[in-house]
C-alpha cells in the first residue's frame, strides 16, 4: 500500500479504538434520568471528550510502521527519515522524489561513484526513459612511458587528459518536443553529476535525445 498518511482525517472526526467508557462501572454508564438528555450519562459525555483527545494518539500508535516507510510517512517526517540514511533533502524537491531517494538510499550508497549508481540517480532526478554513460574506462595521460622498441602508444587526439564521461539522457518524443525541456534536463544532469560523480572524473558532455 502506497497511500500517503498526509491525507489525514481531522482529529475531531477520528474514532477511538478504545473508548474510555468501557472501563467505567456499568452503573455510571446508564442514561441520565433527566429529561431531554438522550446522549447517555454525564460519564459517557465526559469520557467522550477525552476520547477525542486520545484518538489521534491511538491512531498514530496503530499505524506506527507506516511512519517509518518513506512511501507512506507524512511529508513532514521525510527529513527525519532521510537523516537515518545519510541524506540531505531540499524542500523544493517534490514529495515523490524525496520518498524515492530515501527508499533506495542504502542500496545506492553501495553504488556511489560507480557508472551504474550514477545512471540510476540521474534517471530518478530526470524521470528519463533511459540514461547511459560513456566513460574513458581509466585515466588517460599524454606523458606515457616508451615501449621497449622506443615507440610510444597511440593516444586519441580528441580525448581529454584524465578520466571523463558523457551522459546521454533519452526523454521520449513527447518530453523532448516540449520547449526548453532539453536545456532544463541538461542543466539538471550537470548539477546532479557535480554532487555524486567521482571527483577525478570530468563530465565531458550531456546529450539529451528523444
Amino acid at each position: 500500500m502506497t497511500a500517503s498518511i498526509s491525507e489525514r482525517v481531522p482529529a475531531a472526526e477520528l474514532p477511538t479504538a478504545a473508548p474510555l467508557v468501557g472501563g467505567v462501572p456499568a452503573v455510571y454508564r446508564e442514561p441520565d434520568p433527566r429529561p431531554g438528555i438522550a446522549d447517555g450519562s454525564f460519564i459517557r459525555r465526559f469520557t467522550a471528550a477525552l476520547d477525542a483527545v486520545l484518538a489521534p494518539v491511538f491512531a498514530t500508535l496503530d499505524s506506527l510502521p507506516a511512519y517509518f516507510d518513506p512511501m507512506t510517512a507524512p511529508e513532514h517526517s521525510l527529513d527525519w527519515l532521510a537523516s537515518w540514511v545519510g541524506l540531505e533533502l531540499y524542500e523544493r524537491w517534490p514529495p515523490d522524489l524525496r520518498r524515492t531517494l530515501i527508499a533506495g538510499a542504502v542500496h545506492r550508497h553501495h553504488e556511489r561513484g560507480t557508472k551504474v549508481g550514477l545512471e540510476k540517480i540521474v534517471t530518478i532526478f530526470t524521470d528519463a526513459e533511459q540514461v547511459t554513460i560513456e566513460e574513458s574506462g581509466g585515466v588517460w595521460e599524454r606523458s606515457v612511458p616508451a615501449f621497449d622498441d622506443g615507440a610510444t602508444p597511440e593516444f586519441p587526439a580528441d580525448a581529454p587528459t584524465g578520466s571523463w564521461m558523457t551522459i546521454t539522457v533519452a526523454l521520449g518524443n513527447e518530453r523532448y518536443a516540449r520547449a526548453g525541456e532539453a536545456d532544463r534536463v541538461r542543466q539538471l544532469v550537470r548539477r546532479v553529476s557535480d554532487r555524486v560523480s567521482p571527483a577525478h572524473v570530468v563530465l565531458r558532455d550531456v546529450l539529451v535525445t528523444a
